[in-house]
């Protein structure tokens, strides 16, 4: 299952899935 834009979709799935997180924590406190 390799996909041509396997390693850069997931990163920026990754990359925005923790700054959303981080975001909603922020906006919390």
């Amino acid at each position: 299952m390799s996909r041509p834009c396997a390693k850069r979709c997931a990163t920026r799935s990754a990359r925005a899935a923790i700054r959303r997180a981080r975001a909603s924590r922020a906006k919390r406190r």
